[in-house]
């Protein structure tokens, strides 16, 4: 028997990304978690229904983060040769 994680993302659900509304849901078929458009899955086109829970997505930062002055020397060292 498959071990499968028991979570919230798995389940098909409304994804909000700041102030959009996206349709979301763990496919067993492609064992992926895809998009639901029109009640079928993005991925495969298999039948899922219309998600009705919502769940906020955890924001990303705004600003990339760059890498400390002794790593970008290290990196531009290994990159000149």
């Amino acid at each position: 028997m498959e071990n499968k994680k028991h979570s919230l993302y798995n389940k098909p659900a409304i994804v909000v990304y700041d102030y959009v509304l996206r349709e979301k849901g763990y496919c067993p078929d492609c064992h992926t978690t895809s998009l639901i458009r029109h009640g079928h899955f993005v991925c495969c086109d298999s039948f899922i229904g219309d998600p009705r829970k919502f769940y906020r997505e955890p924001e990303v930062p705004r600003q990339r983060k760059t890498p400390s002055e002794p790593q970008k020397v290290r990196i531009f060292e290994e990159q000149e040769g």
